[in-house]
């Protein structure tokens, strides 16, 4: 058993890491299908089950956002790109690699500090002096700011995996797949 106060080994916090930034992923595209014009072609389908498609469409943001801070964390005992480069310094003679990483990461360093505004203050420490539109007016983020933040990270962490010779990870599109699956089938019942 692993001790308390031992890391995993580096390969096997990159490819932890990597999971996270793809399950971000995963509910932006899931969250992303019930939104705007693509959710206009499904009203009907969707109005069978209102009350899911409403908790479910929160869900998916909530998830998204919290998923997709994981790897921008500050403390010094949480898996992140902070600690996981940390200790790739320490452990490999690759210092072009993690610079490079630490590039990509601080190109969009605008945007996770934005998605941190929304994570802290409407989600994970809800705010109790500011409304939760006036959070999100606040951070100013648009869906495809959150999008390329995500390609950001996918990117590092490749860099990573690559220079540690493990098989790099990337966004899973069936998730996102399925929802319109679901959606159209809906609509064609509600239509039927």
């Amino acid at each position: 058993m692993q001790s308390q106060s031992t890391p995993l080994p580096l390969d096997r916090q990159v490819k932890d890491l990597a999971h996270q930034i793809a399950r971000g992923r995963i509910f932006y595209d899931l969250w992303w299908q019930l939104q705007g014009e693509p959710l206009e072609n499904h009203i009907d389908g969707m109005n069978l089950y209102p009350d899911f498609f409403r908790f479910t469409r929160h869900a998916y943001l909530y998830a998204m956002i919290v998923q997709t801070m994981i790897p921008f964390d500050q403390r010094r005992d949480t898996l992140s790109f902070k600690t996981i480069l940390k200790q790739f310094r320490k452990d490999t003679n690759q210092i072009s690699i993690a610079e490079k990483a630490e590039q990509k990461i601080s190109g969009s360093a605008l945007l996770w500090q934005k998605l941190k505004i929304v994570r802290d203050e409407c989600f994970a420490h809800r705010s109790r002096l500011i409304s939760y539109d006036a959070v999100w007016d606040r951070a100013a983020i648009r869906p495809m700011d959150i999008y390329y933040a995500q390609n950001t990270a996918i990117e590092a962490v490749n860099l990573l995996e690559r220079a540690l010779g493990i098989p790099t990870t990337e966004p899973h599109p069936t998730p996102g797949q399925e929802a319109v699956a679901l959606l159209n089938f809906l609509q064609k019942q509600a239509l039927a």
